[in-house]
């Protein structure tokens, strides 16, 4: 550290140590160091960082790249140093908390997610995600099993309410994304979007469309989910007639007039808008 070195070079007796506050909490005594440290101009100082815990706001110049650089080339942890890291990280995991898992279906007990994911074969992540409630909504199971944390005591008629839950939660999001398709080309009907999709080689994305918007694939393919009464029809958008007021001829669109002026279509749209000449003529809309 900075100020070590000073003392080992000007001695103890060049310094002077004062209490500046007393009875503070960490919190409070963290916030006050970095304000007190942020008063004080960086050459009247001995502190490299902003304060508080670590080493926050020590600038990593180019020499001290070069330095860190230097001091950790071809440094390796040996055998005996990978053992011990080994050995505190596994007594760090031994020292937090436990919370026991319930299997639903059996009433089985474990001491944790850890063992009941080895005793089933299934993740530990996935009974862990369950049992927080975090799961996806059609696997609010683990291979067929239903988990709980066991916080208290389950009777096996709770036990068996809460599977009913999951499983009318489960099937309830499967007849959600899964919705009956129609292709109207063929009459065929086929369970999902994504069935639909492989038979006819398109993407699931454009028979959905197809059944939401009432649109057609570019090969002429048309679908509608099988609960619809009646296929969506598509809405086109209305075309106005546009008038030249110059010469009284009547345009069948935008796009006609400005064809037939040579402009782009936006210069005529913004010569109506903003009733101003386009290439020498005015243009509205016609009633």
């Amino acid at each position: 550290m900075v100020i070590q070195r000073a003392i080992k070079k000007y001695g103890r007796d060049a310094f002077r140590w004062k209490i500046l506050a007393d009875g503070l909490t960490k919190k409070e005594a963290i916030a006050l160091e970095i304000e007190l440290i942020a008063k004080i101009p960086s050459e009247l100082k001995y502190n490299v960082a902003l304060g508080g815990e670590g080493v926050h706001g020590i600038p990593w110049t180019e020499e001290r790249k070069r330095r860190h650089s230097a001091a950790m080339a071809g440094r390796r942890h040996s055998g005996e140093a990978l053992a011990n890291m080994r050995a505190s990280l596994s007594a760090r995991q031994h020292l937090l908390p436990r919370k026991k898992v319930v299997c639903l279906d059996d009433g089985l007990i474990y001491k944790s997610v850890t063992a009941a994911a080895a005793y089933y074969g299934v993740a530990a992540t996935a009974i862990c995600r369950i049992c927080i409630g975090k799961g996806k909504k059609t696997t609010l199971s683990a291979h067929g099993k239903h988990f709980a944390y066991y916080d208290k005591e389950f009777s096996e008629e709770e036990r068996r309410n809460l599977i009913a839950v999951a499983e009318l939660k489960s099937k309830s999001a499967r007849g959600i994304r899964r919705r009956p398709v129609i292709c109207l080309n063929d009459s065929r009907i086929y369970q999902s979007v994504h069935e639909t999709a492989s038979a006819y080689n398109i993407s699931p994305g454009s028979v959905s469309g197809c059944c939401r918007r009432g649109v057609q694939t570019i090969s002429g393919l048309r679908f509608i989910y099988a609960d619809q009464k009646t296929p969506v029809v598509q809405k086109l958008p209305t075309r106005k007639k546009i008038i030249n007021l110059t010469s009284g001829i009547i345009y069948e669109s935008g796009t006609a007039a400005a064809k037939a002026t040579g402009r782009s279509l936006t210069a005529v749209m913004i010569s109506i808008k903003l009733n101003r000449k386009c290439a020498g003529q005015r243009f509205a809309y016609a009633a």
